[in-house]
């Protein structure tokens, strides 16, 4: 993904990436991701979420969801007429 955004013009205009931009270090995600995972805020903040949207009634307690990102990804693939 690093090398694709580096070179592939593609990737470029999706990202809204300047021509000369070199993209970014692939190394970014673990950082953060280490970051996170030595504190437990991320989990509190989820629940405490989760707790606004249950008391809402928007979701229901115990209820599982599942989640399709294939629009997501058809729309990424296939760029508009412009």
């Amino acid at each position: 993904m690093e090398e694709a955004c580096r070179f592939d013009l593609r990737f470029k205009y999706i990202l809204v990436l300047e021509l000369d931009d070199m993209g970014f270090d692939h190394s970014i995600f673990g950082r953060s991701r280490d970051r996170l995972l030595q504190s437990e805020k991320h989990k509190e903040a989820f629940f405490k979420l989760l707790g606004l949207l249950v008391d809402e009634g928007l979701v229901k307690e115990k209820e599982k969801k599942c989640v399709d990102s294939t629009h997501i990804i058809a729309n990424v693939a296939v760029p508009a007429d412009t």
